[in-house]
């Protein structure tokens, strides 16, 4: 980035990720709230969820992988695994789950890895509108 923005962002692209990351899901959860899950079971409802949000980041993915990149640094892990469990934490809730066991977590740690691997296929699809991607997250929540 330029010299400029130093001063701006002083911890450099994460800086600039974070807000973006913190954008999208701002819109995101205000679409989840006015939509409508009449018909769905819980596995469309995450899948729903899921799928919204992944199409936020779908106009940056030519330069997506530099992103998750920074995500992966050690001093950006800690926000990153954050962001992620909420992100986990709001699809559950849009789904309908009221768990208070140990079950919270499980849940919500194996939405993550879905949501994390069906990202990262995401980088690699071509196909239209990102049909294999939804297909390949839809297995990988049946498989749940």
């Amino acid at each position: 980035f330029s010299p400029m923005m130093h001063g701006v962002v002083s911890r450099g692209g994460i800086e600039i990720l974070e807000h973006l990351r913190g954008r999208m899901h701002s819109e995101w959860v205000a679409d989840l709230e006015g939509g409508t899950t009449t018909g769905m079971d819980t596995t469309e409802r995450l899948h729903h969820a899921c799928q919204l949000r992944l199409l936020k980041q779908a106009p940056y993915m030519s330069s997506w992988p530099q992103a998750l990149a920074l995500q992966a640094l050690p001093q950006n892990a800690s926000s990153s695994i954050a962001h992620l469990a909420v992100l986990s934490d709001r699809a559950w809730l849009f789904a309908g789950d009221t768990s208070t066991d140990a079950s919270w977590y499980s849940k919500r740690l194996m939405l993550g890895g879905v949501y994390v691997a069906t990202e990262v296929y995401m980088l690699t699809d071509y196909s239209v509108d990102f049909e294999d991607t939804w297909d390949f997250m839809k297995r990988q929540l049946r498989d749940m």
